[in-house]
């Protein structure tokens, strides 16, 4: 099971997936909205899947999503768009 994290700070619970316990290329990249980039939070067994071109695009700030990863946090980047949280283990192969 995922969570969809909102810019706006709503999260919501996304079931797990049917496919082999994964989630598919397609439906990450339906939920952020394009190209997917994956990126490691401080835990290192869950990442962030976020549009790799959500800065190019406008995205508003995804503070949430960020404060995720405090090491990104601390550079001064920062997640923007909406975010798929999930365990490496539910990416697609």
């Amino acid at each position: 099971m995922a969570t969809v994290i909102q810019p706006d700070g709503t999260r919501t619970q996304w079931d797990a997936p049917a496919a082999n316990g994964r989630f598919t290329l397609s439906e990450l990249q339906e939920k952020v909205g394009g190209y997917i980039q994956y990126v490691k939070t401080d835990t290192h067994t869950i990442v962030l899947v976020v549009d790799e071109d959500g800065k190019m695009k406008g995205y508003p700030p995804n503070m949430e999503a960020t404060k995720m990863m405090s090491k990104l946090h601390r550079l001064g980047d920062h997640i923007v768009g909406t975010a798929v949280c999930l365990f490496k283990k539910e990416l697609p192969k």
